[in-house]
């Protein structure tokens, strides 16, 4: 993972603050693993793994997008989501990964959308990730670490999108730029 830093002791903090009423301990353990973006505001796609008392799960995409990030994602779903949709049905993806995440999604559609659009279901949400679980069987097997290694070379795939969907805009042909022009000119007169 090129550019990306693995920290060596910044894991999920262990200890809970202080106000915390359920024990001075959290009962998880994480670790995020990203680059850095440059910016307090911008957050860059990042590899993450958990495990808790019930859960293990390995994760990646864009979490926590800013409201830039976000405007840019979505203009590239709305105007070429092709690159997205080419990753989410190759097979090999697919087979670890079956969707983007849910967790996080507008209960509306966003502004400036209608709610036909063919990809609104994209368009509503506010990260884009995917995540999977593991079982503790295969946690302790020898051949997790290969696992885990392929899942998220998989979600580097992802990230390498979602890198280009939130430094650019989509190219818009002049055609498409024709009418707008035209009705500005028009109010004008």
């Amino acid at each position: 993972a090129p550019g990306y830093r693995f920290p060596t002791r910044q894991h999920a903090r262990l200890r809970r603050g202080a106000d915390q009423s359920k024990g001075p301990y959290r009962d998880w353990v994480g670790v995020s693993v990203s680059r850095d973006s440059g910016s307090r505001y911008d957050s860059m796609p990042n590899l993450y793994f958990q495990i808790d008392d019930e859960d293990i799960l390995s994760a990646g995409g864009l979490y926590m997008p800013s409201a830039d990030q976000t405007k840019h994602i979505r203009k590239w779903i709305d105007q070429d989501p092709s690159a997205l949709e080419e990753l989410l049905e190759d097979r090999e993806f697919k087979s670890r990964f079956k969707e983007l995440g849910t967790e996080r999604v507008l209960k509306t559609k966003p502004r400036d959308y209608s709610l036909d659009h063919p990809k609104i279901e994209w368009l509503k949400l506010s990260a884009w990730y995917v995540w999977r679980p593991f079982s503790k069987k295969i946690l302790f097997s020898k051949s997790f670490s290969d696992v885990l290694i392929e899942d998220w070379r998989q979600i580097l795939r992802l990230n390498r999108i979602l890198d280009q969907y939130t430094q650019s805009w989509p190219k818009i042909s002049v055609i498409d730029a024709l009418p707008k022009v035209q009705m500005r000119k028009m109010d004008w007169d």
